[in-house]
């Protein structure tokens, strides 16, 4: 997928990288700084990095469908974006960098 998330703990996981030519790049409309909600429809709230890298991954050339929020601010306003994308599975499929 070109998708590298950060988590924290049990935490909130946003992507931190898109790897250029992979899935999530291609797709247009993931961006650094979102964050992640559902994995295939399962929220995601809670668990642990190396969890949520076993639901994401997959074998090759298989899809998955992720929800992400996007916030966006200016001087005069907060907007928050919620929205899905299918991606397809590559290897590597995704990491997931654990911060303490």
């Amino acid at each position: 997928m070109g998708l590298v998330l950060e988590a924290r703990g049990r935490g909130p996981s946003f992507v931190a990288e898109l790897a250029p030519g992979g899935s999530a790049d291609r797709s247009g409309r993931v961006r650094v700084g979102d964050q992640l909600l559902r994995v295939d429809g399962q929220m995601i709230q809670g668990l642990t990095p190396s969890d949520l890298s076993l639901i994401i991954s997959g074998p090759e050339g298989t899809s998955v469908r992720l929800s992400f929020r996007r916030v966006t601010s200016n001087f005069f306003a907060e907007n928050e974006d919620n929205f899905e994308v299918t991606l397809v599975r590559s290897v590597p499929q995704v990491n997931v960098n654990h911060k303490p």
